[in-house]
């Protein structure tokens, strides 16, 4: 029989345990899920993403003897799943009598050639300094800047730091690719380089010190740590604003795992148009997401075949063929049947094999929600790291909507013509994380996300309309729906009051639109206290040592006591051009401020090349004239005229 096959073959180095004394392996950062198998080894296997109990399942059968602690050149066998290679390169550095690592298995990230790069010398200074905390020995810690240092792969890339190059090695291992297109070809592979592989000479006799890692350093603030909410409107905006959410205010946890990450519970993201993605944008720094990446993980999350040797299932698999049934083609028909159905609903989660397992599924459920010709979708994840899987999910999420629509424009037997598409995205994620070791990863997205200019979102709650009203001593506060209408008026004589009425309504969702709105209202009630003009967003405060002086305010002009159709010409008796043009009476190009103009039957006003006809009739204006009107109404007895202005006024055409 040929050596080193399975079974009784003999053990290509059965002399190993006749050499003089060597190292034996100790690891520097240790985790849960490597696997020592001969400490005297020479030799490490990395399977990649491919679990490492599936490798050594079909190495018992292929050739159990490299199992052997006695037989075996193996010291070691472990993944990279997860982003571990600041941890694998620290070990590799710590044990130098390894002198080969060997990749086999799936490998989704691009860690494999990662670290064959690493080993070339195949990386980037980039000359962008970030500051670390270090533990020391004896449980103290050091605070330093390091420079960050990127592996680039033809797919991804890494970054690392300039604690472990590749130079501070004694000896650099060799990196051995044996990974097969034919996934059941692997373990023959690694079989047969084994049984022609010796270690090399010489081998170092000490091991270097343990290089720590580094974590990059942030102050964490307090803030509610269940029930988070982010509304977006494209998955990469979500994706940076979970981001800094998960810096700034996550939990540290450590797992089982061994792994160190912050946390947030039962976070909620909402995403308005998750359909409307570039690719190449997403493919640019920062974000990196890799446009053939991202199209297999879109194929695999649709597909009911799990076309993967080592991993028991996929997502698609779960949907569409784990309990024996298609549910997205249940769910398609579902909605092409019933207008305002509820039971679209999509369960991942095997009662009978996952509370038990290993390797039980993030995500759980589905939950797709017919509105308006859009198919709204609501996911559900378990466990959901926002650093590697969150975008990538998000992504094969529009790709089930998509598949779901597709599925019920063409049903056939659908009671009403359909032309579906995609709408909104929620993904609500029970464990939120982020795990330490990715954050030099991910910084550069905090970095762009934090120096972006601030953009306050539109509230889904309306908008205010301010008004100082001097001849009753108020603020008048209107407010509307996004589509113009006119909900609600307050009225008050400080901040203060009118602010509270605000909350307790509800009336505004939006953090930033709620300090606005508490800005305005100060300068409307400081012009209202000093008899000064008040405009929204045009008036301003300067504060001094003197006090406070208003910038673009001026004092309110004496009331004009004539009606404004007896209103002289400002041109020594002519006639305005445009007024006499468009038909209508004498008036000055200037709207005069004060009381406001009484309008009869069909008179006809021009001011500023704007016409006026009948302001109660509903006819357009600009919005600049319209305010010039409604800046200092005359009030009425038990109302407002500013209220009934705005009432009868189309308050969408000029608003």
């Amino acid at each position: 029989m040929r050596r080193g096959q399975a079974d009784t073959a003999p053990a290509p180095h059965d002399d190993l345990t006749e050499r003089p004394p060597m190292l034996d392996y100790q690891a520097a950062v240790k985790v849960r899920s490597l696997r020592v198998v001969n400490p005297l080894g020479t030799a490490a296997l990395c399977t990649l993403w491919t679990p490492a109990a599936y490798v050594t399942d079909r190495l018992t059968e292929k050739a159990p003897w490299l199992l052997d602690p006695a037989l075996s050149p193996l010291a070691v066998i472990g993944g990279l799943y997860g982003g571990g290679l600041k941890i694998m390169l620290r070990n590799l550095h710590h044990n130098p009598q390894i002198d080969t690592v060997i990749l086999c298995g799936k490998d989704f990230s691009g860690a494999g050639e990662h670290l064959a790069g690493y080993f070339r010398g195949e990386y980037e200074r980039t000359g962008k300094r970030l500051r670390y905390v270090i533990d020391l020995e004896g449980g103290g810690k050091e605070s330093r800047e390091l420079e960050t240092v990127v592996v680039r792969g033809k797919r991804s890339h890494t970054n690392l730091d300039e604690l472990l190059l590749p130079a501070d090695f004694r000896r650099r291992p060799e990196v051995v690719e044996l990974r097969s297109d034919a996934e059941a070809h692997w373990a023959d592979r690694v079989r047969d380089f084994f049984a022609s592989y010796g270690p090399k000479k010489p081998a170092p006799d000490s091991r270097p010190d343990i290089v720590p890692v580094p974590r990059l350093e942030s102050a964490i603030f307090p803030a509610e740590r269940a029930g988070g909410t982010l509304v977006a409107d494209g998955i990469a905006e979500a994706w940076a604003g979970i981001l800094f959410r998960l810096d700034r205010f996550g939990v540290p946890v450590a797992f089982r795992k061994g792994k160190e990450r912050r946390e947030l519970l039962n976070f909620k993201a909402v995403i308005r148009y998750p359909a409307e993605w570039d690719p190449d944008e997403l493919a640019r720094d920062p974000w990196n997401l890799h446009p053939e990446a991202v199209e297999r993980y879109r194929n695999e999350i649709s597909d009911p075949e799990n076309r993967h040797e080592g991993i028991p299932y996929t997502y698609g698999s779960r949907i569409r063929s784990w309990f024996g049934y298609d549910m997205l083609e249940r769910t398609a028909r579902d909605l092409a049947g019933e207008s305002d159905s509820r039971h679209a609903y999509v369960s991942l989660w095997d009662n009978g094999r996952d509370p038990d397992a290993a390797d039980a599924p993030c995500l759980c459920s589905l939950f797709f929600r017919k509105i308006d010709g859009k198919v709204n979708l609501c996911a559900t994840f378990r466990s959901h790291n926002v650093s590697r899987a969150w975008p990538l999910n998000c992504l094969g999420l529009v790709r089930l909507t998509e598949l779901v629509c597709e599925l019920a424009n063409g049903a056939p037997d659908k009671r009403e013509p359909l032309e579906l598409a995609p709408g909104s995205l929620t993904v609500i994620s029970l464990s939120l994380t982020l795990n330490e070791e990715d954050m030099p990863t991910v910084k550069p997205i905090l970095d762009r996300f934090s120096d972006a200019p601030f953009r306050m979102a539109e509230d889904p709650c309306g908008y205010f309309r301010i008004l100082a009203d001097h001849a009753a001593g108020e603020i008048a506060v209107l407010h509307h729906a996004p589509t113009g209408d006119l909900l609600e008026e307050y009225r008050g004589k400080t901040p203060d009051e009118l602010s509270k009425r605000i909350a307790r309504n509800l009336a505004v969702s939006d953090l930033g639109h709620a300090m606005y709105l508490g800005s305005q209202l100060e300068r409307a009630w400081y012009c209202l206290a000093k008899g000064l003009e008040f405009v929204q967003d045009k008036t301003r405060l300067a504060w001094s040592g003197r006090g406070v002086s208003v910038r673009e305010g001026r004092p309110l002009r004496r009331q004009v006591k004539r009606p404004f159709a007896e209103t002289p010409s400002r041109h020594k008796g002519r006639e305005s051009r445009r007024g006499r043009d468009a038909g209508g009476v004498p008036c000055p190009r200037r709207l005069p401020k004060g009381r406001l103009p009484a309008l009869a039957g069909e008179d006809r006003l021009t001011f500023g090349g704007a016409m006026l006809t009948n302001a109660l009739s509903g006819a357009p204006v600009p919005r600049r004239h319209l305010f010039s009107w409604l800046r200092y109404p005359e009030p009425t007895a038990g109302s407002s005229r500013t209220a009934e202005l705005i009432h009868a006024w189309p308050v969408p055409a000029i608003l």
